[in-house]
């Protein structure tokens, strides 16, 4: 009896929300307690910084256009409250980890109605995820935006198991937020259609209307974000970050082509294009400069499409991130030129550059370190499985469908530039995945028989309830 209330405490919701909590909390402690939260910040964080204050003191974005609203939102949110930008990161950090354990409170749900009996493990693989906790506190978007793509898939879930179209224009009203915090958003509108096409229950008649329903409210919700930016002379466009694309992907491209350094091509073509953009008549606003980083970029693709093509499928995404849970134990440094390492010297290389001679680290992070394979492993081989042997609940191209649109395209779109924290939004389907695997190492309960009898049965089940349901079977049978 007490061995059963140990294990239904470890198995409550409650209970590993709470360790996903303490978690995050502890390992972000140390950066935490010693700056502020001022070594959460990454070059990517200034953007959102600054529209953040521009929010906060006038309440709109003005000319800035670089980056979508949704996470200065947040940052605006922060420093309304306290007028201190420190007492700001500090709510922001918090705020971070409070979404990476809603994360894992999704996916219990999520994982429920994926598999039946597979929420425990599947948030059991999220809470324990390192790069989930190593990013949880980074003032970034990333976080945040994985809460929302996490929600995106359990409303996806139970549109398809109950068939209430509530539930699809919840997921397209949530595709639309994610925007707001992550352009790469944008196009997920599209796998959502065609998982809408590949429902069996209604006509093509309502799927059609549906589909231009959806549509036409994911560009309404998206709507004032495009027209912002085009009254401020960027064009239609969701954000003129995207030409940032150039001096990175284009970067890796070149480095790779050249047999150069990442980071050398990288201040070349940044150079290149303030050369380029010193003509003011050329380039007098936002939208002429993103029209040429793209162009140039589209140029260097087409021009050498194969080894693009092979820079995109760039598995290096799913590396667990042990470099940012080190800094965030001050333990180690950021911004070492690792990435540049890595894509032209391989994995061993990186990791020797990264942590030079305390690689001992990762002897001590190995249970966290496993349990990500382990994560991996489990969601490749249900996902083969359920390929090879679909249940009637999910067809092979439905379950293909839900691959692509919650995994291969959060997974394809970074490209070459693969930092780890990049998985985070293909991470809840994964943990998913992995938890209908290891329910089939999960050992087979049983009760022994009452009385004399040695026999074992299924719990709930006795011989005489067997006899009971059997003669009320014949007896309305004869009726």
């Amino acid at each position: 009896m007490k061995s059963s209330r140990i294990r239904g405490f470890w198995r409550h919701p409650v209970t590993i929300l709470a360790a996903a909590f303490l978690l995050r909390l502890i390992f972000a402690l140390p950066n935490l307690l010693d700056n502020g939260g001022a070594a959460f910040a990454r070059p990517d964080t200034a953007g959102y910084w600054e529209i953040g204050e521009q929010l906060c003191r006038d309440g709109e974005m003005g000319e800035l256009t670089r980056r979508v609203p949704g996470y200065p939102a947040l940052i605006a949110l922060a420093l309304r409250l306290t007028s201190d930008p420190a007492n700001a990161r500090i709510m922001l950090v918090l705020l971070g980890i409070i979404a990476s354990t809603l994360t894992v409170l999704i996916i219990y749900y999520a994982a429920e109605k994926f598999r039946a009996d597979t929420g425990v493990a599947a948030a059991y693989l999220a809470a324990l995820n390192l790069t989930a906790i190593a990013n949880a506190p980074m003032l970034l978007t990333d976080t945040v935006f994985a809460l929302i793509i996490a929600a995106q898939l359990l409303l996806t879930l139970e549109f398809h198991r109950s068939g209430l179209w509530r539930y699809y224009y919840a997921a397209i009203i949530l595709a639309a937020l994610g925007t707001l915090f992550r352009p790469i958003n944008l196009f997920w509108i599209f796998p959502l259609t065609l998982l809408l096409w590949l429902e069996k229950a209604p006509d093509w008649r309502r799927k059609l209307g549906h589909t231009c329903g959806g549509l036409l409210c994911f560009a309404a919700l998206l709507f004032g974000q495009f027209y912002h930016n085009y009254r401020a002379g960027a064009g239609w466009t969701i954000d003129t970050n995207t030409g940032a694309v150039y001096h990175q992907n284009g970067a890796m491209l070149r480095a790779e082509l050249y047999h150069s350094d990442f980071e050398i091509e990288k201040e070349l073509i940044l150079r290149e294009q303030e050369a380029e953009f010193a003509d003011t008549e050329h380039y007098p606003d936002e939208r002429s400069r993103e029209a040429y980083r793209l162009r140039c970029y589209r140029q260097l693709v087409l021009a050498h499409f194969p080894l693009w093509l092979k820079q995109q499928c760039n598995f290096r995404v799913l590396l667990p991130d042990a470099a940012t849970l080190c800094e965030n134990l001050r333990l180690t440094t950021p911004n070492r030129g690792t990435m540049g390492v890595l894509s032209k010297h391989g994995l061993a290389a990186a990791v020797k550059h990264y942590f030079g001679g305390r690689t001992a680290l990762l002897y001590v992070l190995s249970p966290l370190l496993l349990i990500a394979l382990a994560t991996y492993l489990g969601a490749g081989a249900e996902t083969v499985r359920s390929l090879f042997r679909p249940e009637p609940e999910y067809s092979r191209w439905y379950l293909l469908a839900l691959l692509g649109a919650f995994i291969v395209y959060y997974l394809w779109l970074p490209g070459a530039i693969g930092a780890p924290r990049y998985q985070l939004p293909a991470l809840p389907l994964i943990c998913v995945l992995a938890a209908g695997a290891l329910r089939l190492f999960r050992p087979k309960t049983s009760v022994p028989a009452t009385g004399g009898d040695k026999r074992r049965h299924a719990p709930n089940s006795s011989p005489g309830k067997a006899v009971r349901k059997a003669a009320a079977g014949r007896s309305r049978a004869g009726k």
